[in-house]
């Protein structure tokens, strides 16, 4: 599937890895040009034509980081369905 990436979400590690990583961490330091890795939430913008899993349009969460756009398979994605809400949305507050 092809997606945008909306969200990304910074770590704790991740000064270590912008810093070009340390001698014995668990995760490789980046370089210049190389997108940072992590959790990110994306919205599908392509799938294959009557494949199983989410559609066009649908928020999936996955960890190949920051980036606009990339493709990820439907096994290394997490749909989130209706489980986040719209953070741009007009909010409304609960009847007295």
């Amino acid at each position: 599937m092809l997606v945008r990436n909306r969200y990304f979400l910074p770590f704790p590690g991740l000064g270590t890895v912008v810093g070009g990583g340390l001698e014995g961490a668990p995760f490789p330091g980046a370089q210049l040009g190389d997108p940072l890795f992590g959790t990110a939430v994306a919205e599908v913008v392509a799938a294959a034509s009557g494949a199983e899993g989410p559609r066009v349009g649908e928020p999936v969460s996955h960890w190949l980081g920051r980036r606009e756009y990339t493709v990820v398979s439907v096994g290394a994605c997490t749909p989130l369905g209706d489980t986040l809400p719209n953070p741009v949305a007009p909010r409304t507050r609960p009847a007295p």
